[in-house]
């Protein structure tokens, strides 16, 4: 996991816990109406979130994340809901249905170098929502007004300059992998031999691809050559080749990946440095379970 999700996923807990703090003890003084509605947009909310998130690292699997993503969600929007009375635990548990659902198919569908920037645009989104969450519940306490944490969530400039501060991280984080192609040298730096200009004769190895289907379906490679792998889409949609170990980890060939559209064709230059069995599918939704899915041995 990189250093900006990690942040996302513990920013998204602390302000999640802190709405559930402030729910258990001011529940005797938040109108019902109110209630549904925190509880709503926290379900929803933390469903997209954490959907997305879910679905992007169990790409693939669309069944496993959004079972997760769904439990996730309707977990947190009873949590927050409960306290409050039914109806709004009943519409934190369905508000947390639809966002864990949506936010899987999200993180599944989307491509992966697109992923973390959605991931980022919902956090903002998810921060946004819950500084004004808070401000509602704190302005609904009557009493107390002179503490200093009430008068810290009630001020927009501190919840305003927090989700700047956000947005600037996020930028941050942007600039430093701006690229699919950035991201990818920086991933596979030390696994992964990308020649894109070299004198040395290569070995070529095209594969071609038709709705649901690799040719050839098993390609051999031997260990320490240099390969030019030429991935031709010959489909109807777009398709793309993702090569992983048998136990589903890193091959030897580093997170090696390719995409293109119907019609066109990508390559890159790489080298295997490890001996074993490795297989190749495509990542698009629903294509790996219609049969894209070819073997590759390094020999």
């Amino acid at each position: 996991m990189s250093q900006i999700m990690a942040f996302i996923l513990l920013i998204s807990c602390v302000l999640l816990l802190i709405t559930l703090v402030v729910v258990l003890f001011s529940r005797m003084k938040i109108s019902l109406m109110a209630g549904m509605m925190v509880s709503m947009a926290t379900g929803m909310l933390s469903g997209l979130l954490g959907g997305t998130i879910i679905g992007y690292y169990l790409s693939g699997n669309l069944f496993v994340s959004t079972v997760t993503s769904v439990l996730v969600g309707m977990i947190i929007g009873a949590a927050v809901g409960l306290p409050l009375g039914l109806l709004p635990l009943l519409d934190g548990l369905l508000a947390g249905f639809m966002g864990g659902m949506m936010g899987a198919m999200l993180g599944d569908m989307i491509p992966s170098h697109q992923s973390e920037q959605l991931v980022k645009i919902l956090f903002i989104i998810y921060s946004g929502v819950h500084f004004i969450i808070l401000y509602l519940l704190v302005s609904s306490i009557n009493n107390n007004q002179d503490k200093l944490v009430i008068k810290l969530f009630k001020n927009p400039l501190i919840a305003g300059g927090l989700l700047i501060g956000f947005a600037v991280i996020m930028a941050q984080s942007n600039n430093q992998s701006n690229s699919p192609a950035k991201e990818n040298h920086h991933a596979n730096h030390q696994q992964l031999s990308q020649l894109t200009q070299h004198t040395k004769t290569t070995n070529q190895i095209e594969i071609t691809a038709t709705d649901f289907r690799y040719s050839p379906g098993k390609i051999i490679m031997k260990k320490g050559e240099d390969y030019t792998i030429i991935f031709k889409n010959k489909g109807a949609t777009e398709h793309d080749i993702n090569i992983v170990s048998e136990n589903e980890k890193d091959s030897s060939l580093g997170d090696f990946h390719l995409h293109a559209n119907a019609g066109t064709e990508t390559k890159a230059r790489v080298m295997a440095k490890a001996k074993g069995k490795f297989y190749f599918y495509c990542t698009i939704p629903g294509h790996k379970e219609a049969g894209m899915i070819g073997n590759l041995e390094v020999m």
